[in-house]
């Protein structure tokens, strides 16, 4: 007997999502604060968890798709975990943490590269580079 399984694959649709919320954050952030300077990511930006809320709310919250997601992208989960200073010693909620770090990564590598130009594109003169 044959069984065929499927699984949907959310990962990449769910950082996109993300990365899409993230940036409607930071153009609500640049007009709410006004700040002179691209804001620096922990001290200003992320200061009281706003962000880390962001990512938190889409990671998977069931067990089966947190394991299917593992299923298609555990080598890259796994590297980037371990990448990200928490070493090979999985934390509780292994799953979730992995995938949490990988949305991050996702809009931090955003952020890093095209952030400061979409900061300069938001404050429209107003801030020079």
């Amino acid at each position: 007997m044959i069984k065929t399984i499927k699984i949907e694959d959310t990962l990449h649709e769910r950082s996109e999502a993300a990365l899409n919320e993230f940036k409607k954050f930071f153009a609500s952030y640049v007009k709410k604060n006004k700040p002179l300077e691209f804001p620096k990511w922990r001290s200003e930006l992320n200061e009281e968890g706003e962000v880390d809320d962001l990512i938190s709310g889409h990671v998977p919250t069931t067990v089966q798709e947190q394991k299917d997601t593992f299923y298609l992208h555990g080598d890259q989960l796994d590297d980037l975990y371990e990448n990200l200073s928490t070493g090979d010693d999985p934390m509780p909620n292994y799953y979730k943490s992995a995938i949490y770090f990988f949305i991050f990564n996702h809009i931090f590598d955003w952020y890093d590269k095209e952030g400061e130009a979409y900061f300069y594109q938001l404050t429209k003169g107003r801030v020079k580079k």
